[in-house]
Formats: structure tokens, sequence, C-alpha cells
């Protein structure tokens, strides 16, 4: 998808600010949207996460802009909660 359709906020002095995916720094809590829909995570630990925290700025792989993340306290507390409903 284009930046044109994608925002990218990230969160600064506890408002979200829009911004380039490109200007992401490590450290930014950052969301994004498609369109008005925001994007949400997928797999085991991030399923319905819709905020990140970047652990790098961002970078060209491939000729895409890409950012590493890490887990947030959130998304930790989430997955735990989530393990013990399963047993």
């Amino acid at each position: 998808m284009s930046e044109e359709l994608r925002k990218t906020e990230v969160l600064e002095g506890g408002k979200w600010k829009t911004l380039s995916f490109y200007d992401i720094k490590a450290g930014n809590i950052f969301r994004l949207f498609d369109g008005d829909a925001p994007v949400v995570g997928k797999g085991d630990i991030l399923m319905g996460t819709t905020e990140w925290k970047a652990a790098s700025d961002a970078y060209l792989r491939n000729n895409v802009w890409t950012v590493d993340c890490e887990l947030t306290e959130a998304d930790l507390q989430k997955y735990a909660n989530s393990r013990n409903m399963e047993n």
C-alpha cells in the first residue's frame, strides 16, 4: 500500500502526531492506518496489537521502508493473560 493511503502516527507528549513512516525513530510508540482503519498485528504475540514500539530507526530493506519493533509492556501483559486463559 502506498504511503499516501497509509497514515503513520507517533505518540509524543501523550498526543498522536502524524508523520512519515521513514521518520520513525528507535523508542517511538507508533500506529498505522490503512485509510481510516487501524493496522492490526497478526501472529501469536501481536494478535490485535494496534500500537508498536520501534526498536530501530526506520530503514530501507529491499526498497521497502521497515522498522524493527519490540514488545510493549501492554503486549506482554496481553500475551500472558491469553496464555493463562488457555490453561
